[in-house]
């Protein structure tokens, strides 16, 4: 029987959640996932990936068992890359949908999710949007400064109708999913990826991308939605920051090292930028307009960003 013949009843998902001490953020998640419509032909688990917490996460688990199919699988490695390496290892369901640990999740979200797998049985992936969660309004010269807390970091809606999305368009780890069939052996990057101790993402988007080129179609479900917690602690200047200097790292570790000439390890080009852009911000500081002081200290962290990977590149290389 081909894909296009199968019956509703054939559908098996495998919900994953990765999560880091999380624990008061995943018991809210849980809670929206045992108010899904979950039609009687579609079958479903849980899979949870706990990388290393160590807060009550286990504890909250448990609480849920009973109202959830759930099964717990600990991943020793520390970072998102393994977390998700891990879920694409075990899960049991023919497709395997990702989410985070800070979503509240539409209660039509699931069936959204499968059927559209029935509706374009030979795709690769499957994203809808992600609304921010905003419990505090946070500062308008900071939203204006910095356009990715406007956005709720990963906030995304492309308006568009069910269908596949045009190559430059992308899908986001909290509400993405993939026909484990089309993935096959392929994995995200570890050296991509939230750790505890590094903001660099980049891994979703690599893994589209490898999934694009091997002629992967990647459909837009906007009936698949939820809404993503953000955390007032990320809407600090110093959190804003350290955002947009590992988006630099990223960047370089993304496209590689420029081979153009170099000082001290980085290209002179992106050292003199860098200096400029620092200028730049430290004149701003002498002005009343905040905006623009945080505007230019956004620039030149991510330029500092790309300068400290170059760099570290450099040494390992020696």
């Amino acid at each position: 029987m081909s894909s296009r013949d199968r019956s509703a009843s054939d559908v098996r998902v495998t919900v994953a959640i990765c999560t880091y001490n999380r624990a008061s953020l995943l018991e809210r998640t849980f809670a929206s996932l045992t108010e899904l419509e979950i039609p009687a032909t579609l079958s479903w688990e849980l899979l949870v990936v706990d990388n290393n917490s160590t807060d009550s996460t286990q504890a909250v688990c448990e609480a849920f068992r009973g109202r959830l199919p759930m099964r717990v699988v600990i991943e020793r490695n520390a970072g998102l890359s393994h977390a998700r390496n891990c879920a694409l290892r075990t899960a049991a369901g023919e497709y395997l949908v990702y989410t985070d640990d800070d979503v509240l999740l539409d209660r039509g979200w699931l069936r959204a999710f499968a059927d559209a797998t029935r509706r374009w049985p030979d795709a690769a992936a499957f994203g809808g949007p992600i609304e921010p969660d905003f419990p505090v309004t946070p500062a308008p010269e900071l939203t204006a400064a910095f356009p990715i807390l406007a956005r709720g970091f990963c906030g995304i809606d492309h308006r568009r109708a069910e269908g596949p999305l045009p190559g430059e368009l992308p899908i986001w780890g909290a509400n993405m999913g993939y026909r484990r069939a089309s993935v096959g052996s392929l994995q995200f990057d570890p050296r991509f990826g939230y750790t505890p101790s590094a903001l660099r993402g980049g891994e979703e988007t690599r893994f589209l991308d490898e999934l694009r080129a091997r002629g992967g179609a990647v459909i837009w479900c906007p009936d698949m939605r939820l809404k993503h917690y953000v955390d007032p602690s990320r809407m600090t200047v110093k959190y804003l920051v350290s955002r947009y200097t590992a988006s630099g790292e990223e960047y370089i570790r993304q496209h590689g090292v420029p081979t153009d000439p170099a000082f001290l390890g980085a290209p002179r080009w992106l050292l003199r930028k860098t200096v400029e852009a620092y200028l730049r911000y430290a004149v701003s500081r002498l002005g009343r307009n905040r905006i623009t002081l945080l505007t230019r200290l956004r620039e030149y962290s991510e330029l500092r960003g790309m300068v400290r990977e170059c760099r570290a590149s450099a040494g390992a290389d020696r």
